[in-house]
C-alpha cells in the first residue's frame, strides 16, 4: 500500500499522502484502530524516505 501510495504521489508529497491515507482509513474505522494502522504505514514511510519527517519522530 506504501509503494503504491509512493509511486502515485511521489516521494516529496509523502504528507499529503499520509493526509488521504489518512482520511479513507478514519471514514469506516475507530480512532484507535486507524492510529495503529497508520503508525505502521508512517514507519514504512520513514524507512523509504530515510529521514524522520513532521509525524515520524513519535512512532
Amino acid at each position: 500500500m506504501v509503494n503504491t501510495f509512493i509511486s502515485y504521489f511521489g516521494i516529496d508529497n509523502i504528507p499529503l499522502s499520509l493526509n488521504l491515507i489518512g482520511l479513507i482509513i478514519s471514514i469506516p474505522v475507530f480512532c484507535d484502530a486507524a492510529f495503529i494502522l497508520m503508525s505502521s504505514i508512517v514507519k514504512d514511510l520513514s524507512r523509504i524516505k530515510k529521514k524522520i519527517s513532521f509525524c515520524c519522530r513519535y512512532v
